[in-house]
């Protein structure tokens, strides 16, 4: 809802900055507009710095709260113990039962942790714009039930990686070189199974199996 480099940060301490620049009216605008599009059951939950300090979150609250945009709650405040894409797996883990569909705005880019298909990379220099906001709403409104299940499942993933020491990098290197095997062999197989089928059809031909006997035997 601002530039990225005006958002408090956890070690200032304190009340909140009272620059109104920010929350931009086009951004409140643009996700006041996403909240109504995805209809009654929306819900904002909010998981940036602005809900570590109480007087940052009451600052925040009232903020939205001048466009009608009302706070569901906040990710745990785990101050540095969890990264942020477990802080909202944890979440969603809490609320399992409730959230059928979600979607990340964040300019921290997530898709690596959670999967593309619930993250919104939104450009830290300039905050939420109209592609932005199109593509989380096509996000809630096409993706339903499993969302969470892939989300949890893509982080679980990737806490196993980085627990291994492995770099990131190699295990998408060895992820990507297991699909290329692997449709390499469901390739090859089908390939033998095409083979095995055109034999049988000629073989079922009168007198063509015959024929290719005669021939075999003549070539040796």
């Amino acid at each position: 809802l601002h530039p990225a480099d005006l958002a408090p940060l956890p070690d200032e301490g304190g009340a909140a900055p009272r620059d109104e620049e920010l929350f931009l009216p086009r951004c409140l605008r643009l996700l006041q507009r996403l909240v109504a599009a995805a209809g009654p059951n929306a819900a904002v939950v909010l998981s940036s710095s602005w809900r570590l300090e109480p007087l940052w979150l009451a600052d925040a609250e009232r903020r939205l709260g001048e466009w009608d945009i009302s706070l569901y709650g906040t990710t745990c405040r785990s101050h540095g113990g969890l990264s942020r894409c477990e802080e909202i797996v944890d979440w969603l883990r809490q609320h399992s039962g409730l959230v059928e569909t979600f979607v990340v705005l964040d300019d921290m880019d997530l898709t690596r942790q959670l999967g593309s298909t619930c993250c919104t990379v939104v450009a830290g220099s300039s905050g939420l714009c109209d592609d932005d906001c199109e593509r989380a709403a096509s996000i809630l409104n096409n993706f339903g039930a499993g969302c969470v299940d892939l989300a949890i499942a893509s982080c679980e993933k990737w806490e196993t990686d980085r627990a291994s020491g492995r770099p990131w990098w190699k295990q998408e290197k060895k992820s990507s070189k297991d699909k290329k095997r692997k449709k390499d062999k469901h390739a090859k197989k089908a390939k033998k199974d095409s083979n095995d089928n055109a034999e049988k059809e000629d073989n079922d031909i009168p007198g063509k199996k015959e024929k290719k006997e005669k021939k075999e035997k003549k070539e040796k």
